[in-house]
């Protein structure tokens, strides 16, 4: 007797670890959300250094990501992200500096720029494709493609050269638009437990930022002008990104 009640329960959390299992299968569970944080590597005119440029530095990206299964291998996503670039004081400096030198037609004595950041918030909604790649189901790949409104701030500067015995001062302030963005992700995970996942991600994100409320003032040589301005700047970048998701 004692030796079939302990066969009986043996046989019962097998049975209940089998079961367990099942329902940890990375092919039936069909929630994932993930948090990444990464390197942020600014492309085009977006990181050049001229004049029409964005003078933005590699900077750090963070995203927040949740995909749902709906049919087979494809589903819904959304997607939080946020990115910050500082900008290239020197090339700033230089870049304003040859312009103020063509205007005047002096060389410039002295130089200095500072500057803040570029940074964004998106949110973005749009579809997934996930698909086990290994054997023993814990390797899996993830491309997800998405679009939405990424709510942007440009860089305040203020930038300083002498020419002659004059001083000449351009301030920047702060501008915040929202504008359209999209973002295309692809990735791989690898679970670590029966709802858990560690992966890396790499992403392209591209958006268009315009607006009409740039302030712009010009000091100098006893003048004084303060405009505000239009404005467009075609902003793009890659993430590589690594993190962990959990599945549900």
């Amino acid at each position: 007797m004692k030796y079939l009640s302990t066969h009986l329960l043996f046989t019962f959390l097998l049975a209940l670890g089998i079961h367990a299992h099942a329902e940890t299968d990375t092919t039936r569970l069909k929630h994932a959300l993930s948090l990444h944080i990464g390197t942020s590597l600014p492309l085009s005119i977006y990181a050049q250094k001229a004049e029409n440029g964005g003078f933005a530095k590699n900077g750090i990206a963070i995203q927040g990501n949740y995909s749902l299964n709906l049919y087979k291998n494809f589903g819904f996503a959304a997607n939080y992200s946020f990115f910050l670039h500082n900008v290239d004081d020197s090339a700033l400096s230089k870049s304003f500096s040859a312009k103020a030198e063509a205007q005047v037609g002096n060389k410039v004595k002295f130089q200095e720029s500072r500057a803040n950041n570029w940074n964004g918030h998106a949110a973005m909604i749009g579809i997934n494709y996930y698909k086990v790649v290994s054997k023993n189901k814990k390797l899996m790949f993830n491309a997800t493609l998405l679009g939405g409104v990424n709510y942007v701030s440009t860089p305040a500067s203020q930038t300083t050269v002498q020419i002659n015995d004059a001083f000449y001062r351009t301030t920047v302030k702060r501008a915040k638009n929202f504008c359209f963005a999209y973002q295309a992700l692809a990735g791989l995970n690898y679970m670590t437990g029966p709802k858990t996942s560690l992966g890396i991600l790499a992403s392209y994100t591209g958006m268009n930022l315009k607006g009409y409320n740039l302030d712009i003032t010009d000091v100098g040589n006893g003048s004084y002008l303060n405009k505000t301005y239009k404005f467009q700047q075609k902003i793009s970048m890659v993430n590589i990104t690594v993190g962990i998701t959990t599945h549900f």
